[in-house]
């Protein structure tokens, strides 16, 4: 058999944190930020979704960092009401989704300087 090289264990275990990080992320997006969203919708009739995001991700990232480090005050979003919203589950899923991404971006790094032509 075949031992893997260093370049494969590296490669492997990247692979493996990044797939971990979109799941975490996706986690965070379908149970919290749809849940605040929905609690947002109930508490003020005219509430929308940000027409800044077309579907690329950036309300799971907003809100990530509004529960996370508790900013009250936001230009696009009512930050104190996302805050109060927010459960403890939500927050744990933001932690670990925030996390995750720091966590997989330092193979990507690590493999650009090291691998990349």
């Amino acid at each position: 058999m075949i031992e893997p090289t260093s370049e494969q264990w590296f490669a492997i275990v990247a692979v493996a944190i990044f797939f971990i990080s979109a799941i975490f992320n996706i986690l965070f997006y379908r149970i919290s930020v749809l849940y605040i969203e929905r609690e947002l919708v109930k508490e003020d009739e005219g509430f929308k979704p940000l027409e800044l995001d077309k579907g690329i991700g950036a309300r799971g990232m907003m809100y990530n960092q509004l529960i996370l480090f508790k900013i009250k005050k936001h230009p696009y979003v009512d930050g104190e009401a996302v805050v109060r919203i927010a459960r403890k589950k939500d927050w744990w899923l933001a932690f670990l989704s925030f996390h995750s991404l720091w966590l997989a971006m330092i193979p990507m790094m690590v493999g650009y300087f090291l691998y990349a032509p």
